[in-house]
Order: C-alpha cells, then structure tokens, then sequence
C-alpha cells in the first residue's frame, strides 16, 4: 500500500477504523512538521490534537466525512476523504484521507479582531515590530499560509521578511521581482488565473496549493508583495477573502511607509 500512497503529491493519510494512524507519505510528514515514526500506529486524536476534541471523538474515519479542524503549528487542518484508493483484500478495512488546509469562515474586514489588529499596526514604531504583526496573518485568515516579501528597489529582487502557517520550502533568496506576477502586473493575480506553466517563484506552492498575492503599495512607492497559498480543490478565491487580503496589504503598506520614513531612535 505504501507504493500507492507515494505515486500521489497529495498529503495522504490512512486510518483504521479505531482511529489509528496506518499509513502516511512524506508530503502529509511534511505539511504536519512530524516524522513518519511519531505518526504510524498512533490514535489520530493524540498526534493530530482537534479543535474541538468532543467533535473528534464522535468523528468516525468509516464516515467517509470530512473531520473536524485540526490545530497544529499555529496551521488549521482538516482531513477529507480521499477517492480511488482501497485497502488489500486480506488487510483491516484502511480509509484514506488528504490533509488540507481548514477551510472555515474568514475573518470580515470590519470584525473586532481586524479593528484590534489595524489598532496595533498604527503603535508600532519599527519594520521589525510590522514583520512581527505580519506573522499574525493565520488569524485573520484563517486555512491559508502565507509571507510578505520586501523589494528592494535598487536590485529589483524580493526577500522573505515574514510568513506564518505550513512549512514551505523556501525559494532561492533573494528573487527577481518579476518572477512575482503581481509585481510585474502590478495588481492582485490568483495563480489559478494564470496560463498553465506559469508561477509566482517568489512563494512555493505544492501540486495540490494556489496562491493569490497583492503589490503592497504605499506613499507612491511598491514596499513588496503579500501572498498567500491554499489547498488548489478550494478553486479561485472567493471575492470576500481576495478583499480581505488586499485591504491587509493597504493596511501594512502605510505602516510600512511610515516607520521607513520615520524610523524609530
């Protein structure tokens, strides 16, 4: 069965139906931040700890239903069941699972949690304590991960200077800022609007992610770029969370312009 799971880039993860983790491939090892050893033979509920462990508890894998969120790292998961697999004739019954990014309700431009985070952007004083806000950027958008990239002007090149959710291998640093089509565009780009074979290279997305990313425009000046990736099956991002995303980053460029202009003594 291990052969099976491998030939996909899904993160695939197999149960029994008393909840115990029987199979898993690299990709789900790696979205988890857990080794393969930690995973196999354990009871889901312990290594993959739910938000609300009462709904995991009455959560059955032979449901063939989506499980509850799962928090881990900071990152909201969920397992949903995946199609075309089996289990050997001669083995227990195994349900095969992909893990994705939680898919729950974004957080609204004018909710109490954004005017508290809008609130704190105005304090602060430094780019560090604004890279620091940044990493917040799980819950306000709730499923995705994500990264700011600043531009340097004078090599056209972005670098990474804050992310938060799922790990991601890291691109070459820096990166030609024209391997962003945001930036070469100059507006927000959904990667799934564009031609097949073309990518943002400043954010590494998986087979199965898309990514959506906004120029962070300020004071007449480009400051960089605000991406985001999630699970690809979720199809173009919804209009309420692409408005969301672009009013962070207005928000986050007149930050920016402030506390570059003004740098704190």
């Amino acid at each position: 069965m291990a052969g099976l799971v491998l030939e996909t880039q899904d993160a695939r993860i197999g149960l029994r139906a008393n909840k115990t983790v029987a199979a898993v491939n690299t990709r789900a090892s790696e979205r988890l931040g857990l080794p393969v050893d930690h995973l196999l033979g354990a009871p889901v509920e312990r290594v993959l700890p739910a938000s609300s462990p009462s709904e995991f508890v009455e959560w059955q894998p032979q449901s063939h239903t989506p499980s509850p969120a799962i928090r881990l790292n900071e990152s909201t998961f969920q397992l949903v069941p995946a199609t075309g697999m089996a289990s050997e004739a001669d083995q227990e019954p195994l349900f095969w699972f992909t893990l994705v990014p939680f898919v729950a309700e974004t957080v609204s431009s004018t909710s109490p949690l954004m005017d508290l985070w809008t609130q704190a952007l105005m304090a602060i004083e430094t780019p560090a304590e604004l890279f620091a806000m940044v990493k917040a950027g799980h819950r306000l958008m709730p499923g995705t991960a994500g990264l700011l990239a600043a531009l340097d002007p004078s090599s056209q090149t972005l670098q990474t200077v804050a992310k938060w959710g799922t790990p991601e291998v890291a691109p070459a640093q820096p990166v030609p800022a024209r391997g962003s089509w945001a930036m070469r565009l100059g507006r927000p780009v959904d990667s799934l609007e564009l031609a097949e074979g073309f990518t943002q290279d400043h954010i590494v997305a998986a087979f199965d992610e898309a990514t959506f990313c906004v120029p962070v425009v300020a004071g007449g000046r480009v400051w960089g770029v605000l991406s985001t990736r999630r699970n690809a099956s979720m199809g173009l991002l919804p209009e309420d969370q692409r408005q969301l995303q672009v009013g962070l980053a207005r928000r986050i460029g007149i930050v920016w312009e402030r506390v570059s202009r003004c740098p704190s003594e």
